[in-house]
């Protein structure tokens, strides 16, 4: 099975102030981490889904598979509508870059959901603060 991770990267950043998908985050940006554990997770290829500001920071990054950009829509909605309808695979996976964090184990094991379910949906307990 082909599996194709959509990376949701057309946000304003508005409340940061800052593109926090670009802002070096320990040395990498978020984009970039957020691209690593869908690759390591079982992605065979992405479509970067972004902003204008966005979009020619991809093109610097060392993406290991085959991938695509698209241009983001109004809302994230309209976002993910387009990252689907340039997806070539059997299963999408979808992240909001902005999350980079995800294990590739969690992205893994939603493939695998989806393989054996027809679906697969990333949750965590909630831990109390």
């Amino acid at each position: 099975m082909n599996v194709v991770g959509i990376l949701l990267a057309a946000g304003s950043a508005n409340r940061m102030g800052l593109d926090k998908l670009v802002t070096p985050l320990c040395g990498k940006s978020a984009l970039a981490r957020s691209m690593d554990a869908l690759v390591q997770g079982g992605c065979d290829g992405l479509v970067f889904v972004t902003s204008p500001a966005t979009c020619a920071v991809v093109d610097k990054l060392d993406c290991p598979v085959p991938y695509c950009v698209v241009e983001g829509g109004e809302t994230r909605t309209d976002s993910v509508r387009n990252g689907l309808a340039a997806a070539d695979g059997t299963i999408a996976v979808i992240h909001d870059a902005a999350r980079c964090f995800v294990a590739p184990e969690l992205v893994s094991a939603c493939i695998e959901s989806a393989k054996a379910f027809g679906s697969g949906v990333a949750s965590l307990p909630v831990t109390d603060t």
